[in-house]
């Protein structure tokens, strides 16, 4: 067996039927197995696709364990020399899985490399993304947000970037010796974390961009509204626990210290201004921080 393409389903039923039916049209000139690890859906994705794709091998868990976790659950299960991870809002536009296994076949020190993502008008979008740095960090906690530069378009080869996790193609055997995702990480920074794991191992992470990919973007659980979500809550987390793991205590320490006395004075400002929507935002952001351990 080539590869072993691995989707982590949640609440996306429609979207992953598309993903899984792009992969079993377009994928022509190598061996794969589709395997779907669903985080306890509630919208029918587990029947739907075991009626439609019956080749699918599908492993329900009784609880949401988080993306990160639920590849490596599908690695464990995995009969591919390679393990492609493919998010569920995704669908090829070409022979992409072959085009990522011929490259890694013919790159045998290459562990890891993505294709080229597109929105879904087609246009081209962030396949790579430049590692976040103090300063990203520092502007997310003083300013609550950060400019994004355009980076250098690249050729094939290898980047100096972390590959997004909506496609990431992985040699089994280094799974096997150093782990995929890094099973603290629910959901945010762990392509992040694992794309720098790579590089710090001294391999490379490399752009195929002859493999092309459209990726959604479309949120498993659509939860945003005017009081900060869930989802927002996962990425403040994951931000510390990255930052502790690649920067160090003392970096994510001062950087947690600084944002905890920023949402004193946020929840300060905004009872003087009467916005009860912004007060409920930072109270539940410095529930969160308080809860992060040092």
């Amino acid at each position: 067996m080539d590869v072993s393409v691995i989707i982590v389903n949640y609440n996306t039923c429609n979207l992953v039927k598309k993903c899984v039916a792009s992969i079993f049209e377009k994928t022509k000139n190598v061996s794969f197995e589709v395997i779907v690890v669903d985080n306890n859906s509630k919208d029918g994705s587990v029947e739907a696709i075991i009626d439609e794709f019956p080749r699918v091998r599908v492993f329900p868990l009784k609880e949401n364990i988080g993306f990160g976790k639920a590849n490596n659950i599908g690695v464990k299960h995995a009969k591919g020399r390679f393990v492609f991870f493919l998010n569920s809002d995704t669908f090829l536009l070409n022979d992409a899985i072959s085009i990522l296994v011929n490259y890694l076949d013919t790159h045998e020190s290459v562990v890891l490399c993505g294709g080229q993502l597109f929105d879904r008008e087609r246009k081209p979008t962030g396949s790579y993304i430049e590692y976040p740095d103090l300063r990203f960090f520092l502007s997310l906690v003083l300013r609550g947000s950060v400019f994004y530069k355009d980076l250098p378009i690249f050729p094939e080869g290898e980047i100096p970037y972390y590959i997004s996790g909506a496609d990431m193609m992985m040699r089994k055997s280094f799974i096997e010796k150093y782990g995929a995702f890094d099973p603290d990480f629910f959901m945010y920074y762990e392509d992040t974390e694992l794309s720098y794991r790579v590089q710090s191992l001294g391999f490379g992470v490399h752009f195929v961009p002859r493999a092309h990919i459209v990726h959604l973007h479309d949120m498993s659980p659509k939860e945003r509204g005017p009081i900060i979500s869930t989802l927002d809550l996962y990425v403040i987390q994951s931000r510390y626990l990255y930052l502790k793991k690649v920067m160090g205590d003392v970096v994510m320490k001062s950087l947690l210290l600084l944002h905890k006395i920023k949402a004193f004075i946020a929840i300060g400002y905004f009872v003087i201004r009467r916005n009860n929507e912004k007060i409920e935002n930072w109270k539940k952001i410095k529930k969160l921080l308080f809860s992060i351990s040092g």
